[in-house]
């Protein structure tokens, strides 16, 4: 398998990195959109609802506490006063009921809030039944509606309320608990990033410190002993093929291209020796060939005198027999 090269391994590093973070800034971001959503629902939604629901249920006790301070009533004056405080809390209730209306936003809400008006609507209906008999001096027929099916109808609307109250109770809960699992699951994916980035960090710390910089490192000495004449020892990861190695091999070019230039000196200081001895060789065989000539030259000079020098020796004696 090809190894990959130094410029690529390290863009692939960081495009990783970069994926990561980019991952858990997006995981962040979408966190806190679903946190704030939730803290939204609570704060917007829920909440004001649990209050507004809490608030119709009040209304309707204080209408119902209003009619039965209507039947205590004993003058005409205060059943007058009474029956003008019911008007005010009838009208109190169904304007809560209105504005509630506003903020159902879903199927289930929006049919117990009708089954709330449908309710209080039905206990106006029973409680003008009731006052009609009381204005007519029939307090025990108005006391018997107000005691039987205004108290079953008053307790029915109560059980209505209960049910939206706990509606958005529950919803309140989702919503908490939903910005707990959030926060839960963000805060250990968060660790698992952070996590495994330290760990691709600490991977590339050691990817360029073993497979970059301690090679460069070695090619360096390489080079400082080549420059200094050492050409024998070999250049280090030659047979990488990626940037390192290419390096190794063009710093190998010149290791071979020293042991040659050094071979080359090698063989002239050869070349010139033997020139020199031969040099010398051939000025002894000329000094030897010249001095042979020379003797050569000087004995046949020797035996030429000796030859013309002979015959003057031969007549010495003669001239003596002469004398004679």
């Amino acid at each position: 398998m090809r190894r990959p090269s130094v410029k690529l391994s390290l863009i692939s590093v960081f495009l990783l990195i970069s994926a990561m973070i980019g991952g858990f800034g997006v995981l962040s971001v979408a966190s806190m959109s679903t946190l704030n959503g939730s803290t939204e629902a609570i704060s917007k939604k829920w909440l004001p609802s649990v209050v507004a629901a809490k608030d119709i249920r009040g209304l309707l006790y204080e209408e119902r506490l209003a009619y039965a301070r209507y039947i205590l009533s004993v003058s005409s004056e205060a059943k007058a006063k009474t029956e003008e405080a019911i008007k005010e809390k009838i009208a109190a209730t169904n304007a809560a009921i209105k504005a509630y209306e506003l903020m159902a936003d879903t199927a289930d809400e929006r049919q117990i809030l009708t089954e709330i008006s449908a309710g209080s609507a039905a206990y106006d209906q029973l409680a003008a039944k009731m006052l009609e008999f009381s204005r007519a001096n029939r307090n025990d027929e108005a006391s018997k509606i107000f005691g039987t099916v205004m108290a079953e109808q008053g307790e029915k609307n109560t059980a209505s309320v209960a049910k939206l109250v706990q509606f958005n109770m529950r919803g309140a809960k989702q919503a908490t608990d939903l910005a707990e699992s959030t926060y839960s699951e963000t805060v250990t994916t968060i660790c698992i990033i952070l996590g495994f980035i330290a760990v691709v960090v600490l991977a590339s710390i050691f990817f360029v410190l073993a497979g970059v910089v301690k090679p460069i490192q070695k090619i360096t000495a390489s080079m400082r002993r080549l420059a200094a004449g050492d050409s024998a020892a070999s250049i280090p990861f030659g047979g990488r093929s990626d940037e390192i190695g290419s390096m190794a091999a063009a710093i190998e070019v010149f290791r071979q291209a020293a042991i040659v230039n050094k071979q080359l000196e090698l063989d002239a200081e050869t070349n010139r020796r033997q020139a020199e001895a031969n040099r010398i060789a051939d000025q002894k065989k000329a000094e030897d060939d010249a001095a042979e000539r020379l003797r050569i030259a000087t004995s046949g000079l020797a035996a030429g005198i000796k030859r013309l020098t002979w015959p003057s020796s031969s007549t010495t004696p003669l001239r003596r027999t002469s004398k004679a």
